[in-house]
C-alpha cells in the first residue's frame, strides 16, 4: 500500500507541475509547442522547455526522474501535447462556469449589443 500511495503522489506532483506550467503559458499568450516534440531538444516549444526547466533545477520535484527517463512511456502519456490540450479545454471550461456563475450571481449585468 505503501509503494501505491508513493506511486500516486508522485504522479499527482508531475501532473499539477504540468498544470502550472500550462497555467504560466496561458496566463501570458505564450505559444506552447515549436518545431518538434522531442524532450531534450532546443526546438521543443514553451511548454517542453519549461518542463525540462523545472527538472534541472527542482532536485525534489517529480521531474528530476522524468528528466533522466525521458525516453520512457511516461514522458509520452503524462507529459504529451495531447494531455496539455486537454487541461486546457478543462481550464478553459473552468473560468467559462466561474464567469456565468458571476453573470448570473450580479444584480446588473451589460452585455455586449449584437
Amino acid at each position: 500500500m505503501k509503494q501505491v500511495e508513493l506511486e500516486r503522489r508522485y504522479w499527482r506532483d508531475v501532473l499539477q507541475r504540468a498544470v502550472e506550467v500550462i497555467k504560466f503559458l496561458a496566463e501570458r499568450g505564450l505559444p506552447f509547442r515549436g518545431d518538434d516534440e522531442v524532450f531534450g531538444s532546443g526546438n521543443n516549444g514553451n511548454y517542453m522547455g519549461v518542463i525540462e526547466l523545472l527538472a534541472k533545477f527542482d532536485p525534489m520535484s517529480a521531474f528530476t526522474e522524468i528528466w533522466w527517463r525521458w525516453s520512457g512511456c511516461c514522458i509520452l502519456v503524462y507529459l504529451s501535447k495531447t494531455v496539455c490540450e486537454e487541461f486546457i479545454v478543462l481550464m478553459g471550461k473552468k473560468v467559462e462556469e466561474i464567469i456565468i456563475q458571476q453573470i448570473k450571481e450580479a444584480k446588473y449585468y451589460y452585455g455586449a449589443v449584437r
